[in-house]
């Protein structure tokens, strides 16, 4: 069960909700793939935040990222602004919602 709701706010930011699927919570392997995904589109500006939160983080900075502490089941807030912030918000909501990301077992 997949849990993102979207809104498009203008052409080029679109912001989600997602829900964090791993047990581990958003852990410091799953931040770090998030960055490398917003790495490799630098024109694409992406923050992470509680919902209600005034609090954004830069989603290029995994320390950042798992300073907010999301815990499995916590929604998160996904902001994506410029031009292909759709991909890449499609492929960070991939990441975030497999059930135990970067699991060998």
């Amino acid at each position: 069960k997949v849990s993102i709701s979207m809104e498009t706010t203008n052409d080029t930011s679109l912001t989600c909700r997602v829900q964090v699927k791993d047990p581990r919570g958003l852990h410091l392997r799953l931040a770090s793939a998030i960055s490398i995904v917003c790495s490799g589109s630098p024109e694409v500006v992406v923050t992470i935040s509680r919902p209600g939160s005034d609090e954004a983080v830069d989603a290029r900075s995994p320390l950042s990222v798992v300073g907010l502490e999301f815990h499995q089941n916590d929604m998160l807030v996904l902001n994506c602004v410029g031009e292909g912030a759709d991909a890449i918000q499609s492929r960070i909501c991939e990441l975030i919602n497999k059930e135990k990301f970067g699991s060998i077992l």
